[in-house]
């Protein structure tokens, strides 16, 4: 399933142009054609109650609900047709007693979608597609002032690390102003984009080795990001 993804995405990338000919700049309005860099920012709420809970159960902190996120990615429209690769990543770390809890994540996503309201102003799209995931949490035990670098090295229950990866089927709508006056370069957008995964491949492991009856969870869940675009010189 990896080297399925591996070979959609190599093919995306083929996909996107960038550059154009002054010719293909001044087709009529409705072939038209554009290409943008894209910045999110924003937050992310995955479902993690039931990873949560065994935390708990080991007196482990628990990892947050909510999380700030970022990404970055490239967009087509064609016409009415939408395509886009995007990266997007969060991390956080929660320490409370004798313990730390972490997590990184970061997200690969390839979506096509349309784009079913634009004027000279505004832009409305929304887009499906399957993002793969993959994210590492670490549980580590917070030793004293005191401790030695032999004292630390020498204890191998000092941490626990975990990966978890997702394959997700993804359904984003989004929201974007063009702020850009002149009508040969109205690329440059500010909006919001907002969307949900729904998981259909889970896979827990820690140092290569897979791990049976993992918690069910969805780290890429609901998700709501400020979307910045600009065009491809």
């Amino acid at each position: 399933m990896k080297k399925i993804l591996n070979m959609l995405f190599l093919l995306s990338l083929s996909t996107i142009s960038y550059g154009q000919s002054d010719s293909i700049k001044n087709i009529c309005r409705t072939i038209r054609i554009s290409d943008q860099h894209l910045l999110y920012f924003g937050i992310h709420l995955p479902e993690i109650t039931k990873l949560n809970s065994l935390l708990s159960d080991q007196n482990y902190p628990k990892l947050p609900k909510i999380y700030p996120s970022v990404g970055l990615g490239a967009i087509r429209f064609r016409n009415k047709l939408v395509r886009a690769i995007n990266f997007v990543g969060y991390g956080l770390t929660n320490k409370k007693d004798s313990f730390t809890t972490s997590i990184k994540y970061l997200g690969s996503e390839l979506s096509i979608g349309y784009c079913y309201l634009e004027t000279r102003k505004i832009q409305v799209y929304s887009m499906v597609g399957l993002n793969f995931t993959k994210a590492f949490i670490k549980i580590s035990g917070n030793p004293p002032s005191s401790t030695t670098f032999r004292d630390y090295t020498s204890n191998l229950g000092n941490q626990l690390e975990l990966t978890n990866r997702q394959l997700t089927a993804n359904i984003s709508t989004h929201f974007a102003y063009k702020v850009t006056k002149k009508r040969s370069n109205n690329k440059n957008t500010v909006g919001m984009r907002v969307g949900y995964n729904i998981p259909f491949y889970t896979d827990w492991k820690t140092n290569d080795t897979s791990l049976k009856d993992g918690p069910k969870v969805n780290l890429s869940g609901l998700y709501a990001m400020f979307q910045v675009s600009f065009a491809m010189k």
